[in-house]
């Protein structure tokens, strides 16, 4: 009986021992399976990953070169602006000096022309009555009937202000006639 005992307990024990090696190794089994799936999956992982840092790095060189370009395409534009603006100083200074050149032969012209005008056939009173005063007319015309105050004018030259202002004291009559006498006792204004 105590062998039969010993032999349940032997088996009994045996049994566990199998049933703990085989789970042991079937735990083991599994073990060394999931083991070799993660290995998988971070080797997986690690080739996507490395997939995912090329695409990365792809859109990172296809996002410099854009970068690069419309960093080029605005450099362009600032030598282009400031080509247009060299240009428009340079035209800006050919029409000053045209302008200036321009007023300035007007200006010629209108000497000219106040020297010439009593000379021209057009010129409807006697050329040697006409004295020159330059400023704020032109001169005066002395006839025998009247004197008269002339401004010349060449091509679309307009009265100045203190033209403007002395033809309107001729028209409303403020015209004087004095004399500025200077003699050994001094000088007197007489106004007649």
């Amino acid at each position: 009986m105590l062998l039969v005992i010993l032999a349940a307990i032997f088996g009994s024990v045996f049994v566990l021992v199998c049933w703990f090696v085989f789970k042991d190794k079937k735990e083991t089994k599994l073990f060394k399976e999931e083991v070799k799936l993660l290995k998988e999956e971070t080797i997986k992982q690690g080739i996507e990953s490395a997939e995912l840092n090329e695409k990365y790095k792809q859109k990172q060189f296809a996002w410099n070169d854009k970068i690069a370009r419309k960093e080029f395409e605005i450099r362009q534009l600032q030598e282009d602006n400031e080509r247009h603006v060299i240009q428009d100083e340079i035209l800006q200074e050919k029409y000053d000096k045209e302008l200036h050149f321009r007023k300035s032969s007007e200006v010629r012209l209108g000497k000219i022309g106040e020297n010439l005008a009593p000379f021209l056939d057009g010129w409807p009173w006697v050329p040697r009555q006409f004295r020159f005063l330059g400023n704020p007319v032109d001169g005066i015309q002395f006839n025998d009937d009247e004197i008269i105050f002339v401004e010349i004018k060449t091509g679309k030259a307009k009265l100045s202000k203190s033209q403007k202002n002395t033809k309107e004291l001729i028209k409303a009559g403020k015209v004087s006639f004095v004399t500025f006498k200077i003699t050994d006792d001094g000088i007197k204004l007489i106004k007649e």
